[in-house]
């Protein structure tokens, strides 16, 4: 596990503030189709300018120098199946995952452009969901050529106020996403990385239940990591448990 390996907060607070001055913005923060929570990251990432948005067997690399491919996947990573498929071949494929773990909700009057009011948002997430993202590509995750780095960040997120009416009432439309601080930069560089996520609390044989109680999250979001830490070799099936469960141990 390498935390914050070689992040460098200084370089990476220049590049947003370069990054948020340089966008065109309506009324403050505008309905961009890339959101500057990416368009930060793909310069904070990108060895110079030359090297983003660049076309490698018909698709479109975030970053692509040398035999390298950095892609900025914020979810959905199932998305992703066709161009690891034409990447993965030639080239070393890292994709970077910016995870907000935290996050404070802005709501932009629409007349004015200026911020009504603003809160804390209530939801919770965590580095496990990694894991979920990573089943989508579950085909592909035993390449040694494909990396992650997980980046856990806070986040400031903007709404506008009552652009549109459903149901008859007013909804609150979301417009951008900015990181306001890094957190922790994870990298994993190969799945065998992927055991610095299974908590030293589980006993030698355990289920998936086991696992989400020492983990601190879902029953379903745990059924992911088991899935994925199962596909990549890092644990096995060792028998049936009462009722049918599943019994794992980390295979050594």
């Amino acid at each position: 596990m390498i935390i914050m390996s070689g992040f460098d907060q200084q370089r990476f607070e220049e590049t947003k503030d370069a990054v948020l001055a340089s966008r065109p913005h309506s009324m403050g923060f505008g309905s961009l189709a890339e959101k500057s929570v990416h368009a930060v990251l793909k310069r904070y990432y990108s060895p110079t300018d030359d090297d983003m948005e660049v076309p490698v067997g018909g698709f479109v690399a975030d970053i692509c120098y040398g035999m390298s491919i950095i892609e900025i996947q914020t979810r959905q990573f199932y998305t992703m199946k066709r161009k690891l498929e034409a990447f993965l071949p030639e080239y070393d494929v890292t994709i970077v995952y910016p995870l907000p773990v935290s996050k404070t909700l802005f709501y932009i009057d629409p007349d004015t452009g200026k911020v009504k009011n603003r809160r804390k948002s209530n939801k919770k997430r965590n580095i496990y969901e990694l894991f979920y993202e990573m089943y989508g590509i579950r085909d592909y995750i035993n390449d040694p050529h494909l990396h992650f780095k997980a980046l856990l960040y806070e986040a400031e997120e903007y709404r506008y106020q009552g652009l549109t009416e459903k149901h008859g009432r007013k909804e609150r439309v979301l417009t951008d996403i900015v990181p306001a601080r890094v957190l922790e930069e994870i990298s994993i560089e190969s799945v065998r990385d992927l055991m610095m996520f299974v908590p030293v609390e589980l006993d030698d044989v355990f289920t998936t239940r086991d696992f989400a109680r020492a983990a601190g999250i879902a029953w379903d979001l745990a059924g992911f990591c088991v899935g994925i830490l199962k596909i990549t070799g890092n644990i096995e099936k060792t028998g049936t448990g009462p009722r049918g469960v599943y019994l794992y141990s980390v295979r050594e």
